[in-house]
């Protein structure tokens, strides 16, 4: 529902999500930051998320993929706030 939300312009409610911490804690703030259009709070949240992926050794998809980065990435690129973050676990940015 808060993803819908900001894809399609609104405010989440990202309550829920804040206090399980952690990886949904970092969700949050990210969605915050791009539904307030706060570019260092969303840099902040994405970057942290992104680490949390890179630490696991499994993942939900059986996929070493950071698909909740990429879909942020894709929403913050449309508000150009995207971070543009390199790793093993996202496609290349464009134009490499």
């Amino acid at each position: 529902n808060a993803l819908a939300r900001v894809s399609l312009g609104g405010t989440p409610d990202t309550a829920v999500l804040a206090q399980n911490g952690g990886t949904f804690g970092a969700v949050a703030a990210a969605l915050d930051g791009l539904a307030h259009r706060d570019a260092a709070a969303y840099a902040a949240a994405v970057r942290g998320l992104l680490a949390d992926f890179e630490a696991r050794e499994e993942f939900l998809t059986g996929v070493r993929f950071a698909d909740t980065v990429a879909v942020l990435e894709v929403l913050a690129d449309a508000r150009g706030m995207a971070v543009h973050p390199v790793s093993d676990i996202l496609p290349p940015p464009q134009g490499l």
